[in-house]
């Protein structure tokens, strides 16, 4: 029978004792520091007479020695630096899994860049192996010694045994860590889809009121004139519009309910055509940069939306820098590799076309960081904030199918990287032409909502168009059929009670094959208007102003700008075929 000498025998259950430890640290649940600390601890409770650390290259390219603990006649050296660049001697012979011994620094030349530093923090001895971090950081474990001392084959497996289940607690570590970020990830889009669930539901009927009031105010200052004192009722009038407009703009955002309107387009137009917008928002004390990659990929973009995600990243920008500052756009193409994609939610290994927002202000806290893309959070006072924007960002660039990305050092500033998958080759938005059509063009408007499709048909008329109008489809179908005229334009809301706007519009293309559609919609999530979006149709977000409904309606008929069509009081020939509702 083989005796086990009993000083090999307490070595042996030491090491038991330790990798027993180390395992239950696997399944603990603990963070990386917590696991980084926990083992160095019982390490060193193992091997008191040696100080224990683990170090890790940061950004700097030094070694940076995370974590120590040391015996009480050796220095302390947690927090210190090995002068050490990651190309030299140490990184060289230490592959994964391979152990550098050194009995004697005063003897041996293999590390001589690090002499004179383990001169200084009393260090003779050393040993030394490479730790597989999760995150492909350069990390090692050392083993000290202060007097000269040749390492035992304990020493050496301790040293071994460690840094192999540091590696795997440590990537165990940054698994939970990366499920609990899916884990929140999948909480707020949970949060998110509720939200605009609850928003969908009454976007429609805020849309409808906000879109009566700015047509009426609209109308209202044409009868005023331009001289009256009341003119400035009137402005706060279409400001209060705006406002609620913008208000529902960002909560749709927010909750990924917008129909965009795609087309193939490079950020470069986009961030050119806003510079001296966000100057002059900004303010003189904050410079506003641009840096547009000259190699950009196209990308399918709503502009829109993309003009309103830069103008709240660029308010935000400009909040945080209360003493002035520089708000830096910069565009470049990138390719997602593996490893990128695996640091970014959403990020699929494509090719991106990438805008970034970035600003020297304040920074953010992590707490605020952590929370800057939920719904409603703000750092302002009361009534200085929505706390929409952010949420509004996030959902944009979602919708788009592109991904964010978002780092903050208080004090420093904040970086946001918005990515938009690129445009396939040849990708391209289809566009109506339009025609041009006799000298008073005939309308046929159709909207359900007596408060809209009154003040649409005065417009209208006012602008010297011929209207005909209905409150149903079936009516707009049987003023079709009765009407004995050119009909140029249909008009018509998408979603109405009985037969549907793209129903109805469908069967009078049968009818009228040379008449054009606008169709108009407050309602968000319907994918109706979605497919008509992709499809090239020509499409009328609910809330607009009396301009913006003019230029579409003149767009179409070949009228350049809508109001332009004057008529002489008195002489104005329009029929008005009242469909059930009026």
């Amino acid at each position: 029978m083989i005796t086990i000498p009993e000083r090999e025998l307490a070595q042996l259950r030491c090491r038991a004792h330790l990798l027993k430890d180390m395992a239950t640290h696997i399944n603990a649940g603990l963070d990386m520091d917590q696991i980084l600390e926990r083992t160095i601890l019982e390490a060193h409770k193992s091997l008191p007479e040696l100080r224990i650390s683990f170090a890790l290259l940061d950004s700097s390219g030094l070694l940076r020695i995370a974590r120590s603990v040391a015996p009480l006649h050796m220095p302390e050296v947690e927090g210190r630096y090995f002068p050490v660049k990651e190309t030299s001697i140490l990184d060289q012979a230490l592959a994964p899994g391979q152990t550098i011994a050194i009995t004697d620094i005063e003897a041996d030349p293999r590390l001589p860049e690090l002499t004179a530093f383990l001169r200084r923090i009393e260090t003779r001895s050393l040993l030394v192996t490479r730790v597989r971090h999760p995150l492909h950081v350069f990390s090692v474990l050392a083993f000290a010694h202060s007097e000269a001392h040749a390492w035992s084959e304990h020493e050496r497996a301790m040293v071994g045994d460690i840094a192999e289940y540091l590696g795997i607690a440590l990537r165990q570590a940054q698994l939970r860590s990366e499920q609990e970020r899916i884990d929140g990830r999948l909480r707020d889009t949970q949060r998110m889809e509720a939200v605009g669930r609850l928003v969908g539901g009454v976007a429609h009927d805020f849309n409808n009121l906000l879109t009566g009031m700015m047509i009426y105010t609209g109308l209202l200052s044409s009868a005023l004139g331009p001289g009256s004192p009341l003119q400035r009722h009137v402005r706060e009038l279409q400001a209060a519009g705006e406002r609620g407009a913008s208000l529902i703009g960002q909560l749709l955002s927010m909750s990924r309910q917008h129909v965009l309107e795609l087309r193939t387009a490079s950020l470069n137009d986009v961030v050119s055509g806003l510079r001296e917008m966000l100057q002059r928002m900004v303010g003189e004390d904050v410079l506003v940069e641009c840096h547009l990659a000259g190699d950009l990929p196209d990308a399918r973009i709503d502009e829109n939306q993309l003009r309103q995600a830069i103008l709240n990243l660029a308010v935000n920008a400009r909040d945080a820098m209360q003493h002035g500052g520089r708000l830096i756009l910069s565009t470049a193409a990138v390719h997602a590799d593996a490893d990128l994609a695996a640091k970014i939610p959403g990020m699929t290994v494509s090719d991106y076309s990438r805008l970034r927002v970035e600003d020297t202000g304040a920074g953010m806290s992590p707490e605020t960081l952590a929370r800057c893309f939920e719904p409603f959070f703000t750092t302002k006072s009361r009534g200085e904030g929505t706390g929409l924007g952010l949420a509004a960002v996030f959902g944009t660039v979602q919708q788009h199918g592109g991904c964010i990305d978002v780092r903050s050092v208080e004090g420093q500033g904040t970086v946001f990287d918005l990515y938009f998958p690129a445009a396939a080759t040849g990708d391209s938005a289809p566009r109506a032409a339009g025609g041009i059509s006799e000298a008073q063009p005939t309308v046929l408007l159709v909207e359900d909502e007596a408060m809209l499709r009154l003040p649409l048909r005065e417009q209208l008329q006012s602008n010297g168009y011929r209207v005909l109008t209905a409150a149903t489809a079936e009516g707009a179908l049987e003023i079709a059929q009765r009407f004995q005229g050119e009909i140029d334009l249909l008009v018509t809301d998408l979603v109405m009670p009985g037969l549907g706007g793209h129903e109805m519009a469908d069967r009078l293309s049968l009818m009228r094959p040379n008449m054009k559609v606008l169709f108009m919609s407050g309602y968000t999530d319907d994918p109706r208007a979605r497919r008509l979006v992709a499809q090239g149709a020509n499409f009328l977000r609910k809330p607009f102003h009396a301009e913006e409904f003019l230029q579409a309606v003149g767009r179409l008929v070949g009228v350049e700008k809508g109001p332009a069509l004057a008529v002489p009081a008195g002489s104005q020939k329009s029929a008005s075929i009242l469909g059930k509702g009026d």
